[in-house]
């Protein structure tokens, strides 16, 4: 996959398709969300971040569910603590 070779746009474009092929594949969102993170797009993580989540609740995958719930956690930590030192 383009992901392993670093090719963030490549992959982006792979995982796109394959939401498109099959909108319920809940891992192909969380692997998007990382990399979107990965390439600073904060919002556009969460969003496919929140969509893994609520795939996966419906899907009964609970490690899934966790994992995408601690990876939007992580990321608005990282963002009051951005806002936190802006204003500081």
């Amino acid at each position: 996959m383009k992901w392993d070779s670093g090719d963030n746009p490549g992959a982006i474009a792979d995982l796109n398709e394959a939401i498109r092929l099959q909108p319920d594949y809940a891992e192909a969102y969380y692997g998007r969300g990382k990399i979107r993170s990965k390439l600073g797009d904060k919002q556009g993580a969460i969003l496919d971040y929140r969509e893994a989540v609520r795939l996966c609740q419906q899907q009964n995958d609970t490690e899934g569910y966790c994992d995408a719930l601690k990876q939007i956690e992580n990321l608005e930590k990282q963002s009051k603590r951005f806002w936190e030192k802006l204003f500081s």
